[in-house]
C-alpha cells in the first residue's frame, strides 16, 4: 500500500511538471514545460481562453476593507454591479473605465463626421442625418446660424457652434478647463468668456474705473472712492448724479427698447439704441439730464444727498425769489448797491457819487476845520444822502454846499446823516 502511494505521488509530480514550467521563481501555465518569462512570476499562454478576475457585486467589493492597507495596493477585480474594473491603491478602490476621459481632439471630416477623440479612443458620430445641418465656411463663420447649430472652417478646419447670437469655437474643447475673472467676465481657457453681471444681479464696484478698452456700451460701476456710479457711453465713463449712493440697492440694465411691463418707480434703464439713460417715475420713462418731462433738480439728486464738493454751471440770471444765482451775479449785484467807506485825509475834499460814509481820518494836530463840498441839492440827486462821523478831538467838519456857502458844522466825536430832497440837503442827525 505505501509502494502504491508512493507511485501515485511520483506520477502526480510528472504531470504537473508538463503542465507548469517554472524558471527563478517564475511560473508558466499553457506553455507546456517551457519557463516562465523571466521577467514574471506568472505568464498565461493560450489562443483560446483568457484569464477570469475575481468577480462581485460592489457591496462585497466595498465590504474587502474597512480602513487604508498598503501592502494589498494592486489588488484586482471586476465589479459586476457596474461593470467595470477596479484596483485598490492602498487607500481607496480605482475605477480602471475612467482614468483618462480627457477629449484631446475634436474633428469633422467633410462637415458630416464628428470625430471625438477620449483618452486611447476615438468616437464618431454620423451627422449627415441631423435636421440642424452642419453649415460649411471657408474662413471663420460670419452668417447667422441656428442655435446650437454646428459650422466647420474649410480653410484653418476648426468646428463652431452657434450659441444664442454667435460661433463658439469647440476645437479647444476639453473636459476640464482652467477658469478666471476679469472683472465681471468669466474667462474660460479655450478662449471663450460668460458676463457674469447677469447672473450676480448686483452692479460691480471698485476704487477705480474699469477700462475703457474691455468695457461695453451700457456697463454700470459704483465706485467706491467717490461713492459715485457711473455708466459707460461706448467711449467713456460718466457719473449718473452727483447724489451720494453708498446704500444704492439696484442693477442698471440695457437693451434696445425701454422696458413695458415689471417696472417700478426709480428703476433705471440704459438704452443702446439712443445711447441715454432713463429713470421710471411710475408712469413712464424719463431720459436722465433733460427737460423732457419738467425734470427738476431735487428729483435727480434726491432727499438729503450730497453734492461731493462738485459745482453747478451755467446758471441763468435769477427771477424768482428762490432762484440760484451765480457767483459773478452775485459778485456784479453787491458792487452796484456798496456803500463805499471814504477816509478823509485832507482838510477839504468834495463828496463823490458814491460816497456813503465819511470818516474824519485827518490827524488832530492839523489846523481845522475839514471843508467838505456837496453839490447843489438838485431832483436828478434826490434821495441820495450819506453820513459822516467826526472822530477827531479838536477838529469840526464844515459842509459847503454850492453855491449857498457853510450850511453845517459837526463837532468832534459827533455825527450827521445828510439827505437831498431835491431842493436842499436835510440833516437828521447832529449837533
Amino acid at each position: 500500500m505505501k509502494k502504491l502511494s508512493f507511485l501515485l505521488f511520483c506520477s502526480l509530480i510528472v504531470c504537473l511538471s508538463v503542465s507548469y514550467g517554472q524558471s527563478s521563481g517564475g511560473v508558466s501555465i499553457g506553455k507546456g514545460d517551457q519557463p516562465a518569462n523571466p521577467k514574471s512570476i506568472l505568464e498565461l499562454v493560450s489562443q483560446a481562453k483568457g484569464l477570469l478576475i475575481p468577480r462581485m457585486t460592489t457591496e462585497q467589493r466595498n465590504a474587502i476593507f474597512t480602513e487604508a492597507d498598503l501592502t494589498t495596493a494592486g489588488l484586482l477585480v471586476y465589479d459586476s454591479t457596474i461593470n467595470s474594473f477596479f484596483y485598490w491603491d492602498g487607500t481607496t478602490w480605482k475605477n480602471m473605465a475612467s482614468m483618462d476621459n480627457t477629449i484631446s481632439t475634436i474633428a469633422l471630416e467633410e462637415a458630416k463626421t464628428l470625430s471625438i477623440t477620449e483618452g486611447s479612443r476615438t468616437v464618431t458620430v454620423d451627422l449627415s442625418s441631423l435636421t440642424n445641418a452642419v453649415k460649411r465656411f471657408e474662413g471663420t463663420p460670419v452668417a447667422a446660424g441656428l442655435n446650437n447649430q454646428l459650422g466647420y472652417d474649410g480653410v484653418n478646419d476648426a468646428l463652431y457652434i452657434y450659441k444664442t447670437d454667435k460661433w463658439v469655437l469647440l476645437n479647444a474643447i476639453k473636459d476640464s478647463q482652467r477658469l478666471s475673472t476679469s472683472g465681471t467676465q468669466l474667462e474660460i481657457e479655450n478662449g471663450n468668456s460668460v458676463e457674469l453681471l447677469p447672473i450676480l444681479g448686483k452692479t460691480p464696484t471698485g476704487a477705480v474705473n474699469p477700462d475703457v478698452a474691455t468695457s461695453k456700451e451700457g456697463d454700470t460701476f459704483l465706485n467706491t472712492t467717490n461713492h459715485r456710479l457711473y455708466f459707460f457711453d461706448g467711449t467713456t465713463w460718466k457719473i449718473i448724479n452727483q447724489g451720494s449712493i453708498d446704500n444704492l440697492a439696484r442693477t442698471v440694465v440695457s437693451g434696445t427698447v425701454n422696458p413695458t411691463t415689471g417696472n417700478t418707480i426709480g428703476d433705471i434703464f440704459y438704452n443702446l439704441t439712443d445711447s441715454k439713460l432713463y429713470s421710471y417715475n411710475g408712469a413712464a420713462w424719463v431720459a436722465v439730464g433733460t427737460n423732457a418731462a419738467s425734470q427738476t433738480l431735487a428729483a435727480i439728486l434726491g432727499v438729503n444727498t450730497s453734492a461731493g464738493n462738485l459745482k453747478i454751471t451755467n446758471l441763468a440770471n435769477p427771477v424768482d425769489l428762490q432762484d440760484a444765482a451765480t457767483k459773478n451775479y452775485v459778485d456784479l449785484t453787491v458792487a452796484a448797491n456798496a456803500k463805499k467807506w471814504t477816509n478823509l485825509t485832507t482838510l477839504t475834499y468834495s463828496l463823490a457819487a458814491d460816497d456813503y460814509y465819511l470818516l474824519n481820518m485827518v490827524p488832530a494836530a492839523t489846523s481845522g476845520p475839514v471843508v467838505i463840498t456837496l453839490p447843489a441839492a438838485t431832483l436828478a440827486i434826490q434821495g441820495r444822502e450819506f453820513c459822516v462821523l467826526n472822530n477827531n478831538g479838536t477838529q469840526i467838519i464844515t459842509f459847503n454846499i454850492e453855491p449857498v456857502g457853510t450850511i453845517k458844522n459837526v463837532a468832534p466825536g459827533q455825527s450827521a446823516k445828510f439827505i437831498c430832497t431835491g431842493t436842499y440837503w436835510f440833516c437828521s442827525t447832529g449837533n
